[in-house]
């Protein structure tokens, strides 16, 4: 059984309850400590003792405030809240760093980067190239890190994946996210990039700001149209379109479930393995395509 340790929080990131429940289900009585009522919603209708992830679990638990690890813990039945994250050096096998303030990323890893586990970094590893290829100059190995938007793996666009071919030409792209072009604009890129390859780019384009909203107009290499937005906090339904000659793909995001078991399945299921998840250039070109927007 794989120990693992969840560092969190950050503010308007449920990820260290919701990744932290696939792996060791969620207690009922403890409900009310989770402060994101999406997370319940979909570990309600999901999250059956027989779907827990069976090989691993999260032991321990780290937040800068120690009330938040307690209700983490209760949530989602974590044994074991440490009060500093040395307390974790010797006892996990791996490091979940569930949170998205990609800007204190490194400072929360670096300590486990030296012990030669894997660590998986919650999206956005860095929104600047040079920021990403510094943190991934640290690994101990070559895939120490595996950093993704965890709607990449969604089963909708693993489909996708499968089922290009059949819409023919692509004559337009477009996706819409709720927060920040910082945080989100990631889970487009990262879905996009899983369907049409590494190949997959932006050309002749141009950013449009206004208020928080940043939209991003474009081609693809091919001449497809492109028009990817990020509302900085308005509330929408997020969705990917790819409307091609023969027809169309459409995916909305309304239930992360399968995305998050998904990513969270396959970085544990190589915690000894230690194999490559995800190579550096694919999470390099990632970030080029957000450094973009900025």
């Amino acid at each position: 059984m794989n120990r693992i340790g969840v560092i969190g929080y950050n503010e308007g990131n449920g990820h260290p309850f919701s990744f932290s429940s696939i792996f060791n289900g969620y207690n009922e009585n403890y409900i009310d400590s989770c402060p994101y009522s999406t997370i319940p919603d979909y570990l309600k209708k999901n999250n059956s003792n027989d779907k827990l992830l069976q090989n691993s679990k999260v032991t321990h638990v780290w937040t800068q405030d120690f009330s938040i690890s307690q209700n983490i813990a209760a949530f989602s039945n974590i044994p074991t809240i440490v009060k500093n994250l040395d307390e974790m050096i010797g006892q996990v096998d791996a490091i979940i760093l569930a949170r998205d303030d990609y800007e204190n990323h490194f400072e929360n890893i670096s300590k486990f980067i030296t012990q030669e586990i894997p660590i998986f970094i919650d999206k956005p590893l860095a929104i600047k190239v040079n920021d990403a290829k510094n943190i991934l100059s640290k690994q101990k190995f070559l895939g120490q890190i595996y950093s993704t938007s965890a709607l990449a793996n969604d089963n909708k666009i693993v489909d996708a994946k499968n089922n290009l071919k059949s819409i023919g030409k692509i004559n337009s792209i477009s996706g819409l996210m709720p927060g920040s072009w910082e945080k989100y604009s990631v889970h487009l890129f990262d879905s996009l990039i899983k369907i049409f390859g590494k190949d997959f780019t932006i050309e002749d384009y141009k950013v449009l700001k206004s208020d928080s909203l940043t939209m991003l107009k474009g081609k693809s290499i091919e001449g497809s149209d492109i028009s990817l937005t990020c509302l900085g906090g308005e509330k929408c339904s997020p969705f990917l379109n790819i409307i091609g000659e023969k027809g169309f793909l459409f995916f909305d995001f309304q239930d992360p479930y399968s995305a998050f078991r998904n990513t969270l399945l396959k970085f544990s299921e190589n915690i000894h393995d230690k194999n490559i998840l995800r190579n550096e250039e694919e999470i390099i070109h990632s970030i080029s395509l957000i450094q973009i927007g900025l």
